[in-house]
């Protein structure tokens, strides 16, 4: 707006603030190891060339995805200094 940009760190907040998930979604093997984190379901979505539908349903569902993966949400990360101040 008004032909200013902004920084990867303010775009980085935004999407996180707008995120259905904000503390990002997790892929996990079948015995519940971590495999890898992601910002949100967009991104992993993207990872596995899957669409963000596909990994909600599976997210809501928690059922294992392909015979290889479960995705579930994490919990609340906020990068440093960013955590609301509701007071």
């Amino acid at each position: 707006m008004f032909g200013r940009k902004h920084s990867e760190y303010t775009k980085l907040l935004m999407s996180k603030r707008m995120s259905k998930y904000p503390g990002g979604v997790g892929l996990y093997d079948p015995e519940n190891n971590l495999l890898n984190s992601f910002n949100n379901n967009v991104e992993l979505g993207k990872y596995l060339k899957i669409s963000k539908t596909t990994v909600g349903k599976y997210i809501k569902s928690g059922e294992l995805y392909n015979k290889m993966y479960y995705f579930k949400i994490n919990g609340s990360s906020c990068p440093s200094g960013t955590e609301s101040k509701n007071s």
